[in-house]
């Protein structure tokens, strides 16, 4: 059940955590991979520091 609330949320989030000049395929899963695998409260900030540079 928490998979499925986890999905929710990180797909209601997407658009506002990725720049529109970064919308692609690999961004997106990054971004779905980074809230899966860490949840959404950690994933968020670990993508926002992956792709500050």
């Amino acid at each position: 059940m928490w998979i499925f609330l986890e999905i929710i949320i990180t797909l209601i989030t997407i658009p506002f955590f990725i720049k529109a000049d970064d919308w692609c395929w690999r961004t997106c899963l990054i971004y779905i991979g980074c809230c899966i695998l860490f949840t959404p409260l950690v994933g968020i900030p670990v993508f926002l520091f992956a792709f500050s540079r």
